[in-house]
Parts: structure tokens; C-alpha cells; sequence
């Protein structure tokens, strides 16, 4: 393996999509991006509400209304097609004689797999966080509600974990320095409930995920060039491959997350003051359809960086053709 190259692994990733442009526009831009939208604009509307629901009181004994159910069902389903058009677009570019018909089926069978295997993961945080006992405990608590979690986002959204991981580290010690300049050395234990501890603890975790994250960043691309659907022997593939390079990996993750997290600060700012000149001149459905417009083009940009990082990353861990021979 030549040393990793942070340009090289951009420049790679960014090549990705030029071999078959088409196939990747059909698949990023329309199957995983406008019918997933499509699908929620038509379920919840511009508003964000399912039809017909009414709102139900919380309290022992609530059960699932149909509406909430069928929300839950397209919020799965779009889940799974997001993940899938990452699955193929990874297939054809890898898969050189892959139709797109057959890179969408293995898509669709891998993203159905890291549906089902991110939601186990899930429901065991969400047991291990019932489970909450003392306050005593509370670290015990948060790592193993948070672990599940972190792990699924390691391994099947390397994207998603560099961008939670910076961001959560980012926003901690920026509270710690603003803090300290100001006198108020609690604003960064006030943002998570008053205990420095758990500031401590979060910051250390947030850098757990992103190592992790880097030296699983090849998993979901190692299955789609082997046309697996093993995610164990991807997971042992991936860490081999990043044994050498785990730390320029996951600065060039954390880079790239980096410069992510200062763009969504600006553009939120940017949206919040829209927002804040538009109210009382504009209806509804027009702030409605600005917001869709803005929810596209950042799909859109995460799509793309969904894709090419974890591309980018194992042509240059695996060599330009990343051929499957190098993982027999």
C-alpha cells in the first residue's frame, strides 16, 4: 500500500462518478434523493404532519395509530433507498461490467441489510438505555446506549459518523473556550445537563467514532466490490486496510466533516435569517417550498459525499483498480 494521500483521496472519489455518469445520476440524484422526498411531501405534505392524524395524548397505555405506523413505514422505506442507491453507485463503479440493473438489486439487498442490522443495533441501545438505574451509573449508561449507535454509523455511514463526531467535538470545545473567555466555565457541562463529566466523556467519544469510523471507512465498499453481502468480512477487510493509515485517514475524514459542519453553520444562519425577513410577507407554502429547495440541495451534497469518501479512501488503500484479489 503506497502512503495514504488526503488530495489523492478526494480526486479519487470525485473520478467515482465520471465513468458512468448517467447510471449515477439516475441513482443518487433521482432514486436517492427526489423519490425519497417525493415520498415524505406526499405522506406528511409541506406542513410535516401525516394526513389525517390526530394528536394523541401521551400516557400509559398509548398505542401506534395507523398514520403513525404508515409514517414510520415511509420513513423505513426511504431509509433503505438511500442506502441502496449508495450500495449500487459503489457497485458500478467497481463492478465494470455491472448493468445498472443488476447494481440496483445489489443495492437494494445491501441497503436492506444495513437497514436491518443499523436497526438491531439501535434497538439494543434503545434496551440499554431502559435500563437506566442510579445516577451513579449514569457512564455506564450513556456508553452503552451510545456504543450501538456509534458502531452502526461506523460501519455502514461513514459520511454521517465523520459529520456527528466533528460536530459534537467541535460544538463542546467551542462551549469549553467560549466558557473560559467569559467567566462562565459551566457552559459547556450546562449544554448537556450540568456535569463536566459527561462533557469529558462525550468529547472522548466523539473522537471514538471518528477512529472508528476511519478504520471502518472501507466496509460498505469492500462488500459492494466483492458483491457481498457479508458485512463481517468486510468490517476484517476494512480494518487491515486502514491498520497503516488509521490516523491520516481519520484526519482526512475529520477535515472534510469540518469544513461540512462550518458550512451548515453558515447556511443555517443564512436560512434563520430568510426565515426571520420573510415572516409576515409570505405564506406558508411559499417558506414551505424554500425549505424543500434547501432540503434537496443538501441531500444532494450529502449523497455525493456519502458516495465518494468511502470510494475515495479504498482506491487509495487498495490501489486505483482496487482489485477483489487484493482480499483473497
Amino acid at each position: 500500500m503506497d502512503s495514504f494521500s488526503m488530495g489523492g483521496a478526494w480526486q479519487a472519489g470525485a473520478r467515482f462518478f465520471a465513468a458512468r455518469p448517467l447510471h449515477n445520476l439516475i441513482l443518487i440524484v433521482g432514486i436517492g434523493v427526489l423519490i425519497p422526498i417525493a415520498l415524505q411531501l406526499l405522506f406528511f405534505g409541506l406542513s410535516g404532519g401525516p394526513p389525517g392524524a390526530a394528536p394523541v395524548e401521551a400516557g400509559e397505555g398509548a398505542e401506534l395509530s395507523a398514520a403513525d405506523a404508515a409514517a414510520l413505514i415511509v420513513l423505513g422505506g426511504t431509509f433503505v433507498l438511500q442506502a441502496a442507491t449508495y450500495f449500487a453507485a459503489w457497485r458500478l463503479g467497481f463492478g465494470n461490467r455491472e448493468s445498472f440493473g443488476g447494481a440496483l438489486l445489489f443495492g437494494l439487498l445491501a441497503g436492506l441489510i444495513a437497514a436491518v442490522a443499523s436497526a438491531l443495533l439501535l434497538f439494543a441501545a434503545g434496551m440499554a438505555a431502559a435500563q437506566a438505574g442510579p445516577p451513579g451509573i449514569v457512564v455506564f449508561v450513556i456508553l452503552f446506549t451510545l456504543l450501538p449507535v456509534m458502531l452502526a454509523l461506523a460501519i455502514f455511514y461513514t459520511f454521517m459518523a465523520a459529520l456527528i463526531g466533528t460536530g459534537v467535538a467541535l460544538l463542546l470545545v467551542l462551549a469549553m473556550v467560549l466558557g473560559t473567555s467569559s467567566g462562565d466555565l459551566g457552559l459547556a457541562a450546562t449544554m448537556v445537563g450540568g456535569s463536566g463529566f459527561v462533557v469529558v466523556m462525550l468529547l472522548v467519544l466523539a473522537v471514538v467514532l471518528l477512529w472508528l469510523t476511519a478504520r471502518l471507512s472501507c466496509t460498505t465498499v469492500v462488500m459492494a466490490d466483492r458483491k457481498s453481502y457479508n458485512p463481517f468480512a468486510a468490517m476484517r477487510a476494512s480494518w487491515e486496510l486502514t491498520w497503516e493509515a488509521q490516523w491520516q485517514v481519520m484526519g482526512y475524514l475529520a477535515l472534510v466533516a469540518l469544513g461540512c459542519v462550518i458550512l451548515l453553520i453558515a447556511l443555517a444562519a443564512a436560512v434563520g435569517a430568510s426565515a426571520q425577513a420573510m415572516q409576515g410577507g409570505e405564506s406558508p407554502t411559499a417558506a414551505g417550498i424554500a425549505g424543500l429547495m434547501v432540503g434537496i440541495a443538501m441531500g444532494l451534497g450529502f449523497s455525493l459525499l456519502a458516495v465518494m469518501l468511502p470510494a475515495g479512501i479504498y482506491r487509495q488503500l487498495a490501489g486505483e483498480r482496487a482489485p477483489v484479489e487484493v482480499f483473497a
